[in-house]
């Protein structure tokens, strides 16, 4: 389940984040948590509006280390959502990130 959580996540992100369009993401072999690198602070408050305007959540990477490429990394989860979860969830970070631009 794990596995074609995290493979429909990284694809999502693909569809919906083409190369060079300043999104970026690790892609972990096995796992359920996605780095991402947005143009953007991910910050509480981005979170906040995300959550609230997005219905979408996610965490910022700051809260795990004091680095400052934290500054503009958060982490996506896949762990406890089905396929077409994942899938509205990405259409809503997605808007939430053009939102930003």
């Amino acid at each position: 389940m794990y596995q074609r959580n995290l493979r429909r996540l990284l694809d999502g992100l693909a569809a919906r984040f083409p190369e060079g369009g300043g999104v970026r993401w690790n892609r972990p072999s096995g796992g359920f948590f996605v780095v991402v690198d947005v143009p953007f602070a991910a910050d509480d408050a981005a979170l906040e509006e995300s959550g609230r305007e997005f219905g979408v959540l996610w965490v910022p990477m700051r809260h795990f280390y004091d680095h400052p490429d934290a500054r503009c990394r958060l982490r996506l989860s896949c762990s406890a959502v089905g396929p077409d979860e994942i899938d509205t969830a990405l259409d809503r970070f997605a808007a939430f990130v053009g939102s930003r631009s």
